[in-house]
């Protein structure tokens, strides 16, 4: 089994970004490379939290194409951002904030159990444990303080610019608590690692090996940076999604899979990618 999960490893990682934006998100590399290190587990597709517009259009062109994005931001926006690309809408746009998601790859459900409970403790409570018939165990860690709203029907405002003024304070409060939801998350994940290795004299029981950069004073210091940040992009930024989806990681996985949520609740984050 060891062997196994360290060939898929092997693979997944060798395989090239296929994202759009072809990289990992700021706020997460450490986090990501941290857990790529470990021979417990490996990321399969990150998103560190983003607001954009999107545009769904006629179905003859959602069926070739998908939604459009407008504007993106994995950072705060600003209204006068959010209404320049609402400037190029012909057909039906949203503005959508959708929060932080990993997904993790376990090489036993154990330190799949333990990757749950940190997410769980950090306020990640939609997180799961996903079992496939052939033993393949994937933790999505994520939650469900989303947001969407249309604001263009048929490329036509269906609002005032004041209303989208409040709207794009509540997607940068929505931004700025994942985002400390996410620090949590390294506290909390390095605090458990922590007390595994003074339990096992000195060993990290998990193989999970953090170092020290990734501490709370570093997370501190990167996301308070983030939430600061005013983007200033006008170009498309993306979701940051490691090569291989999990779609493909867990096409093996039948009705009868073990599910350990917390929520009913099933935030789709492939819809634009």
């Amino acid at each position: 089994m060891a062997v196994v999960f360290k060939k898929q490893k092997s693979d997944s990682l060798a395989k090239t970004d296929i994202s759009r934006k072809g990289s990992i998100d700021e706020p997460i590399v450490d986090l990501v490379h941290d857990i790529n290190k470990s021979d417990e587990y490996f990321t399969t597709s990150s998103c560190s939290g983003r607001i954009y517009v999107y545009e769904e259009r006629n179905e003859e062109e959602k069926k070739k194409k998908g939604c459009t994005w407008l504007y993106t931001t994995h950072g705060m926006c600003n209204s006068a951002q959010v209404i320049e690309g609402l400037n190029s809408s012909k057909g039906n746009a949203f503005l959508k904030f959708e929060p932080f998601i990993l997904h993790v790859q376990c090489r036993t459900l154990d330190v799949a159990q333990l990757l749950h409970m940190v997410a769980v403790a950090a306020g990640f409570r939609n997180s799961g444990i996903t079992v496939g018939k052939r033993g393949k165990t994937m933790v999505a860690v994520r939650s469900t303080h989303c947001l969407e709203v249309p604001l263009t029907h048929n490329g036509q405002l269906l609002v005032d610019h004041k209303y989208i003024e409040h709207l794009v304070v509540l997607a940068n409060d929505k931004m700025k608590e994942n985002l400390q939801r996410l620090q949590g998350f390294y506290e909390k994940l390095k605090n458990e690692i922590t007390n595994k290795q003074s339990h096992h004299s000195g060993t990290n029981n998990t193989g999970l090996n953090l170092p020290r950069k990734l501490t709370v004073a570093k997370t501190q210091a990167v996301l308070p940076d983030t939430i600061s940040k005013i983007s200033s992009e006008n170009s498309l930024q993306n979701t940051s999604m490691q090569s291989n989806s999990l779609t493909d990681d867990v096409d093996d996985i039948d009705e009868l899979s073990l599910e350990l949520f917390n929520s009913d609740v099933a935030t789709n984050y492939d819809s634009c990618f």
